[in-house]
């Protein structure tokens, strides 16, 4: 978990397969049983599906993004995605990491981000050296 300078926090897990979205969706129901908002991103050889089934019973609302790759998967095909898997949990579509992040927060002050590596490390570096570990 990091706070940013903004005193809002994020957890990041890159959870960039099934079984990592099985584990991250694990943690959080136990850790945060009031579900959080999740930024999700993904690569297009990445099963998205599997990774979104595992991690939207436990998210308040996603905020589908596009890693800072050029294999990214566009954020447009996983609402599809999202939307057949889970019609009530809210999405919304931010191409945009850092924006994305900001629209999580904008609904809660924790949010956590998963889905691929490239977005971790964009997430991470938007943050810029006031972030700190909690």
């Amino acid at each position: 978990m990091l706070e940013a300078t903004n005193g809002r926090r994020l957890l990041l897990e890159a959870a960039h397969n099934p079984a990592g979205a099985y584990a991250l969706a694990a943690y959080l129901r136990r850790e945060f049983p009031e579900a959080l908002p999740i930024v999700f991103g993904a690569l297009r050889d990445k099963d998205a599906a599997l990774m979104l089934k595992a991690i939207l019973p436990v998210a308040s609302r996603i905020v589908l993004t596009e890693p800072p790759s050029a294999r990214a998967r566009p954020a447009e095909e996983l609402v599809a995605i999202a939307s057949k898997l889970s019609p009530n949990v809210p999405i919304e579509i931010e191409s945009n990491p850092r924006e994305a992040l900001e629209r999580a927060w904008a609904a809660c002050p924790v949010a956590c981000v998963a889905g691929s590596i490239f977005l971790v490390g964009a997430i991470l570096g938007s943050l810029g050296p006031g972030a700190r570990e909690l």
